[in-house]
């Protein structure tokens, strides 16, 4: 069991070397300290100890800053999209943006341009690019560098994939590209796939790759007189799909297994045969010291998951006698495991997952391994459209029977305790401890379902400046009271559905008092129609004569009754005392606005000021920040906006003045909250 403990070691110590966040590197400290008391009962906390340093060092090397500027780099492909590719050289990975390149996997590049730790625009409750990357240890990139190639890899497969897909239609093609080359699109039938939670398992753990090569060996052994010939001729197959093992390590997991077993029943490499937890581990321990940051990936972590749970409590389900019953139960397991990470990927449990999952699989591994020999010998086109025609039609209709439930994202604490009690059940089915199996589950469960019930808000304020980009959204909550000033808006996505449900349905809120509009520019009232359209909104306010305005326990108060010229000189100035603390809030209004608000004689003074126009120098005069005195002033701002904000002027004065600058481009989305008793 000495390799266990030496990959388990070495994939926690990288995690933990390497991330910054509290809550999982804690979680990441406590599962160390468990397996670190399991190694001592199996004496191999040596081994383990070495390792676990080992992984530290190797993620603390991640995290070593490097000199920013004009500078050149070369360095290996090692992974691509149609926009960017990330170049790798020992312990330094980049990020180059390059549109319609034509680069593989494999292919060295010799960059010239000026480095800079990245920083990319994100939403809350959004795809976030940028934590994506440094996930992968790549944590700087080039401004527009000049790329070129020094070495192409001789083996050209984005041609050769697209050539074989061209043959193909629209639907087969999406399909093949999506199961033999783990490239999603937005088609109906990819949708359709991801709506029903089964794009994440096929593509992302392994187990449909693992399925195709189990099926062709069991047929080369019916085909073949010795087991050996038939390893021999399955090796063969292997180094076919060694091209396609390169984007996933889900697949790539999958066939250094498959290689070690090969190695381990004919040859003589290893001094003693090893069982199968050994030979998974060895698997893992060279892909974490090739590529270190795999640990921080999905695909990693379920496909090895899933293999590990089965290696260490197979036993559970060879106790079962019934085949078909023993089917079930193994298949439920991988339900579980998926469960968590495939509901945060998509925000919808669907409660048929498991059936559609059993129906379509053997169509879906048999389009595969189809797919496959069509890849490598002869397209078959006629007969490949047609069996891709009748699975693209019963996945979408299979999508139409919807029950799903659109649920919150799990917590990293809850997706903690959830394995957790998984583990402990599996430990009591092994044991037969009947109050292991019941309770633990059943407070997990009652748990979470209470979670759901919109509880914690009643006894709760907050102030949250939602992170929506380059514009304005912030909520004002009150117990069960909640209004919404501004919306934000952009016409790159849909952000009332990707961005501000989501967000308020995590928080439990189910729906909104009133919507205020500040004034009518689109990055502030932009995705308003769609809230309106999707959310429960009782009221809409955006004229200055509907104020004060008092929505249950919460007064605002509008400072700019002056007449407007433009957009920006009617923004609501709003004022608002709350939670111990006085706000203001102050749209897009300019320097003219404020300085009439002064002469006019209105009490500005604040603790909170939300900073007018996005820290632009249009507004926040010097004697618009004095009479306003605030301890704290928030710019809601996009990062790396062409419109240049904040400006460096206007943070200087803040800076000047001793005042705090929180922002949303750095730090996301910024909350203020306060546990208060219903009744007060």
């Amino acid at each position: 069991m000495r390799v266990l403990f030496l990959f388990l070691g070495l994939a926690l110590g990288i995690a933990a070397g390497f991330l910054r966040q509290a809550i999982p590197w804690v979680i990441a400290l406590l599962i160390a300290c468990v397996i670190f008391l399991l190694s001592l009962k199996k004496k191999e906390a040596a081994w383990y100890g070495i390792s676990l340093l080992l992984g530290v060092g190797i993620g603390l090397l991640g995290r070593i800053p490097h000199a920013e500027g004009t500078i050149e780099y070369e360095g290996i492909v090692i992974r691509r999209s149609e926009n960017y590719v990330i170049l790798w050289r020992p312990f330094f990975m980049v990020y180059c943006p390059c549109k319609d390149n034509s680069f593989q996997i494999g292919d060295v590049l010799s960059v010239q341009g000026r480095l800079r730790e990245l920083s990319f625009t994100t939403y809350e409750s959004r795809f976030d690019f940028g934590a994506f990357l440094e996930s992968n240890g790549v944590r700087y990139g080039f401004d527009y560098p000049r790329l070129e190639a020094t070495f192409s890899f001789p083996l050209r497969l984005r041609a050769l994939e697209k050539q074989f897909l061209d043959n193909f239609s629209e639907e087969t093609s999406s399909l093949l590209r999506s199961l033999l080359f783990s490239n999603q699109d937005d088609s109906e039938t990819i949708s359709a796939m991801r709506e029903m939670n089964l794009l994440f398992l096929w593509s992302s753990s392994g187990l449909l790759a693992g399925r195709i090569l189990d099926g062709i060996q069991a047929i080369l052994r019916k085909a073949c007189d010795t087991d050996k010939k038939a390893d021999s001729w399955f090796l063969v197959v292997l180094v076919c799909f060694l091209p396609l093992g390169l984007r996933k390590v889900g697949v790539t997991r999958v066939l250094l297994v498959r290689v070690f077993r090969y190695l381990n029943n004919h040859t003589k490499l290893f001094p003693r045969k090893l069982i199968s937890i050994e030979i998974l581990c060895l698997s893992g321990l060279i892909i974490l010291l090739v590529s270190p940051y795999q640990v921080f990936q999905k695909g990693f972590l379920l496909g090895f998951g899933i293999s590990l749970a089965f290696s260490l409590f197979g036993k559970v389900f060879e106790r079962i006698e019934n085949k078909k019953a023993r089917r079930i139960a193994s298949f439920g397991l991988v339900q579980a495991i998926v469960l968590p990470l495939a509901m945060n990927e998509t925000g919808r449990l669907h409660l048929l997952t498991p059936v559609f999952s059993v129906l379509t699989a053997p169509l879906a591994i048999g389009f595969a391994v189809l797919g496959m020999v069509a890849f490598l010998i002869m397209p078959m086109v006629p007969f490949m459209n047609g069996i891709g025609a009748i699975l693209s039609s019963l996945l979408q209709k299979l999508a139409e029977v919807d029950l799903s439930i659109s649920l919150p994202p799990w917590s990293d604490v809850f997706v903690f305790l959830y394995y957790v009690v998984l583990v402990v059940a599996l430990i009591a089915f092994e044991s037969g401890i009947p109050s292991l199996r019941r309770i633990p589950p059943a407070v997990l469960i009652t748990g979470y379902l209470i979670s759901l019930f919109p509880i914690p808000p009643l006894f709760s304020q907050e102030v949250t400046f939602i992170n929506v980009g380059q514009g304005d959204a912030i909520l004002v909550r009150d117990r069960s009271t909640a209004v919404l000033i501004d919306t934000g808006g952009t016409t790159q996505f849909d952000l009332a559905t990707e961005t501000l449900i989501p967000y308020l349905r995590k928080n439990r809120i189910y729906h909104l008092d009133c919507v205020i509009a500040s004034h009518h520019d689109y990055d502030h009232i932009g995705a308003y129609e769609s809230l309106a359209a999707h959310f429960d909104v009782r009221a809409f306010v955006d004229e200055k004569g509907q104020f004060p305005l008092t929505i249950g326990g919460l007064r605002f108060e509008n400072l700019n009754t002056f007449e407007a010229d433009e957009e920006n000189e009617a923004s609501l100035v709003l004022k608002l005392d709350f939670m111990g603390q006085r706000w203001m809030f102050t749209g897009d209004a300019p320097e003219g606005i404020e300085r009439q608000i002064l002469a006019s004689g209105a009490d500005v003074d604040c603790d909170v000021l939300k900073v007018g126009h996005h820290g632009s120098n249009t507004s926040s005069c010097m004697p618009w920040l004095v009479a306003c005195s605030p301890s704290v002033a928030i710019i809601s701002v996009g990062a790396n906006n062409h419109y240049g904000h904040p400006d460096e002027e206007v943070v200087e004065r803040l800076v000047s003045l001793g005042i705090e600058i929180r922002r949303t481009d750095q730090e996301g989305t910024i909350r203020y909250a306060k546990v208060t008793a219903p009744w007060v």
